[in-house]
């Protein structure tokens, strides 16, 4: 809503700032059908996207987003190589990585990630 808002009172969204956030103003006043399929999310400074029942973190900058976050109990749990990828319906909790097991589909949401927030460097 950040963007939205910004748009709204007629400001600009200064870089690095919300970065999760899309303008819907058009869509929310009615003159605009256009969304997006899909959620970014940011949390302690990390981006992340959702869409449909898929849910994608990259490898951020730091390794104890998901202890930070209360997820993972380990501290010191190094981020797999391609991220974590979880099927939200089967498991909300997010403890089951399938990234391995769906590499085309951590392609496809990283590849939305890196468009929407083309600043940001995402390690791989």
């Amino acid at each position: 809503m950040f963007a939205s808002i910004a748009a709204l009172i007629d400001k600009p969204v200064p870089a690095g700032v919300a970065e999760d956030s899309q303008n819907m103003l058009p869509a929310l006043l009615g003159a605009s059908p256009n969304g997006r399929d899909y959620l970014v999310e940011e949390a302690l400074g990390e981006l992340a996207i959702r869409q449909g029942n898929w849910k994608y973190i990259p490898r951020g900058k730091s390794g104890t987003i998901r202890y930070r976050l209360g997820i993972d109990k380990n501290e010191n749990t190094p981020i797999p190589k391609g991220g974590f990828l979880f099927n939200l319906t089967e498991d909300p909790g997010e403890q089951r990585n399938l990234a391995s097991h769906y590499p085309e589909k951590v392609r496809e949401l990283r590849a939305i990630l890196e468009q929407e927030a083309p600043g940001k460097h995402f390690r791989k």
